[in-house]
């Protein structure tokens, strides 16, 4: 699965998950989160600071739903 959040604060909610922010643009880092290994790219495709995940199909709804509370406690919408 591909997951993005895009923004200028993408980086306050890959933070607030515990997922790697600091990377050049088109760098990736393996991380997991809730026990879900995460592949997280630096991307950007919007003008604006961004990142994409890929969790395993399986297991995107876990990654997801802690993306959307996080976006949403950051002033964001999915």
């Amino acid at each position: 699965a591909v997951l993005a959040v895009q923004g200028p604060r993408s980086a306050d909610v890959l933070g607030a998950l515990g997922l790697p922010t600091d990377m050049d643009y088109m760098e990736y880092a393996d991380a997991s989160y809730s026990g879900v290994p995460v592949r997280v790219c630096r991307t950007g495709y919007t003008g604006e600071h961004g990142y994409e995940l890929l969790p395993p199909w399986d297991a995107a709804p876990v990654v997801f739903d802690a993306l959307v509370t996080e976006v949403q406690a950051a002033g964001g919408a999915p």
